[in-house]
């Protein structure tokens, strides 16, 4: 059972005297019960915390929840049919630009070889003071730089892609042309004449490279 004293406070004579008498009634009524005297701090306090301590700890359910219907999500038959087409036209459309680079690159890259061959066997004549030949096979489409003994010096392949044809040029070798160089730098025929107009020209899907062997070097034109 609760008991409070309480004093209504109010512009009444002798107020004072009337609040102390009540104070001092309480305390001896708080003395004689079994009640402890009200303290500062709230009885309600230890409840409360033991009752926290009971209940259980907050779940992540919604998050939970969320995850879960997220990771049932799927793809309908529309969306991918609508991915697959976009994927197929890409693909018609990327293709053949795809090969044509990887065409126009080995074109380029077999010109090149033959090219730098040329000038690897011209280079060595000049340097050994002798006669250097630079043969191809149109056939097997492999190349080699070596002496006039038949000593290979650099050997390599064109891609079995690649056609080549040759016109004006050394065939004393079978199933071979070749470009003779001298120790003055300059390219001869078989007759030891100087080659003005020699070529080898090498075609893949349509495109050419021509590497033109003349009195004034060698260049490679396309068409």
């Amino acid at each position: 059972m609760l008991i409070s004293c309480t004093c209504r406070t109010g512009s009444v004579p002798g107020f004072r005297a009337m609040r102390a008498t009540i104070s001092a009634d309480c305390t001896a009524w708080y003395g004689r019960s079994n009640f402890p005297a009200p303290t500062n701090s709230p009885r309600s306090q230890p409840r409360l915390e033991s009752a926290a301590s009971d209940l259980p700890a907050p779940s992540n359910g919604r998050h939970e929840k969320y995850a879960a219907s997220r990771g049932m999500n799927g793809v309908t038959l529309i969306e991918l049919i609508v991915t697959l087409s976009i994927a197929a036209i890409l693909l018609a459309i990327g293709v053949p630009s795809f090969q044509s680079v990887i065409t126009s690159n080995r074109l380029v890259t077999s010109a090149n070889d033959v090219l730098l061959g040329m000038h690897m066997a011209k280079s060595e004549a000049i340097r050994q003071n002798t006669s250097i030949r630079f043969c191809l096979n149109p056939t097997s489409r492999e190349w080699r730089v070596a002496t006039s003994a038949g000593t290979d010096i650099k050997v390599g392949s064109l891609h079995s892609t690649i056609a080549v044809t040759a016109a004006n040029l050394d065939t004393s070798i079978t199933n071979h042309v070749c470009v003779r160089f001298r120790s003055d730098g300059l390219s001869y025929d078989l007759g030891n004449t100087l080659m003005t107009n020699g070529s080898i020209t090498l075609t893949l899907s349509g495109s050419t490279r021509a590497i033109n062997v003349k009195t004034g070097g060698l260049h490679v034109t396309s068409s």
